[in-house]
């Protein structure tokens, strides 16, 4: 969301990211991330965070990409697997070295300088809190509600108190139902969605309740059928030329 009101789209299938305004024009902005993960991003002073937890974070401000990697004068950023933005800050859930940490940039340096968050000294390492290390689930989705920072775990969710970085702490809020992934994590009127092993969830800030049994018992009740028929046909000269033959296979 830009200053002047207009609006821009990243896409991303994993490996590539583009950029958009209208779904026909695709500027491009980076490509080689790894497959396996999605792409997690949030905005923060007119430029957007990305990451994927496996490769450097990186930003995109319309125009340029900046690795945030720690060379040419970048600040080496944690790679985390979910980010937001809260307090003016980035945060970011989930590293490979730790699971449960909550890593947070500084605004303020020691000499008392205001910085931006992908300054060079943006990013001490002191700056880290954690949601229940230790207690054998990871961070599975970040977001902000009603003005609160909230992150989610396998089995539970937390919230973060506090102002600033020495007055930073978590607290478990519900101990007996986390979230799965955080692209389930939905906002709608005043609600949070997500889905858990049992079904979908919905949380009000404080509590949690179910709104709905897994599909996935239903899907796997229709596929049990014993035999399953796949058939190609090819019935004129055009449609066997579009493919190619290797000894005795067709593709």
């Amino acid at each position: 969301n830009k200053e002047d009101g207009s609006k821009e789209f990243i896409v991303s299938d994993s490996s590539q990211v583009f950029s958009t305004e209208d779904w026909n024009t695709y500027t491009f902005i980076s490509s080689g991330l790894t497959t396996t993960v999605g792409l997690d991003c949030t905005q923060l002073r007119k430029k957007v965070w990305c990451t994927n937890g496996s490769d450097s974070v990186f930003t995109w401000d319309g125009t340029n990409k900046v690795v945030l990697d720690g060379t040419g004068g970048t600040p080496n950023v944690p790679k985390f697997r979910y980010i937001d933005s809260y307090h003016e800050r980035i945060w970011g859930l989930n590293t490979s070295a730790n699971g449960s940490s909550l890593d947070f940039n500084t605004l303020v340096t020691t000499s008392g300088i205001q910085i931006a968050p992908d300054d060079s000294r943006a990013w001490p390492l002191t700056n880290s809190i954690n949601f229940g290390q230790g207690d054998g689930e990871v961070g599975t989705g970040l977001f902000v509600k009603d003005g609160k920072l909230y992150g989610t775990k396998e089995n539970s969710v937390w919230i973060v108190h506090g102002t600033n970085p020495t007055s930073y702490f978590t607290q478990k809020i519900i101990a007996d139902v986390g979230n799965l992934f955080n692209e389930s994590i939905v906002q709608q009127d005043n609600l949070v969605y997500w889905v858990w092993r049992d079904g979908i969830y919905a949380f009000n800030g404080g509590r949690v309740s179910r709104i709905s049994d897994l599909i996935s018992p239903d899907i796997e009740a229709v596929l049990k059928g014993g035999v399953r028929i796949v058939e190609n046909m090819w019935e004129t000269q055009a449609q066997f030329a579009k493919g190619a033959f290797y000894g005795s296979t067709a593709t």
